[in-house]
């Protein structure tokens, strides 16, 4: 109830620098106090398990991400005498979730660029079927421009994203000193 650490596993120990009876907060948030809406004392005052998402700091200054379960421990008189929590590391998750998160951005940007294309080929392909209906030469001349303008940029974007596609190696270049540019 007053926080102090009384077992740990071995990695705990390690990541964390736990020892008997340090302080849950300390070791793994670098609090002073404990925690708001601690889930170790809801946990002790009613006897459910929690979870929530929290960021913990390892000994090294590490942020983790993780998902922390509490579950109640009881005395042979039935009576919660600790609480013990439980972490599992999703750090590896929430930056692939960031990444997806920019990938989907990204995507979205570029299927509304490629819609104003398109919408600027249907443009041109109107006005060329109505030059051919119509035998106006100028017309068929001034879609066929629309049409080819807009090929164009969908060629530039086609090149940009494999541009990005690509891995390669950076080449820097030496002798270049920082302060300069600052």
């Amino acid at each position: 109830r007053d926080h102090q650490i009384l077992e740990a596993n071995q990695l705990y120990r390690e990541e964390f620098g736990a020892s008997d009876r340090s302080l849950c907060y300390e070791v793994c948030k670098g609090r002073t106090s404990k925690c708001p809406d601690c889930l170790v004392d809801q946990t002790f005052e009613d006897g459910e398990v929690y979870s929530s998402e929290e960021t913990l700091i390892t000994r090294d200054g590490r942020r983790v991400n993780a998902v922390v379960y509490t579950r109640p421990i009881y005395d042979d008189n039935g009576e919660i005498s600790s609480v013990m929590e439980v972490f599992t590391d999703i750090t590896e998750i929430k930056k692939l979730q960031r990444q997806l998160a920019l990938m989907g951005r990204a995507v979205a940007g570029m299927a509304h660029r490629v819609k104003n294309i398109l919408m600027g080929l249907e443009g041109g392909i109107f006005v060329v079927n109505e030059g051919l209906d119509a035998g106006d030469q100028e017309a068929i001349s001034e879609g066929w421009e629309m049409v080819e303008r807009n090929v164009d940029r969908v060629t530039a974007i086609v090149k940009d994203l494999l541009f990005c596609a690509k891995e390669r190696t950076p080449e820097f270049e030496t002798g270049i000193q920082p302060q300069d540019s600052v």
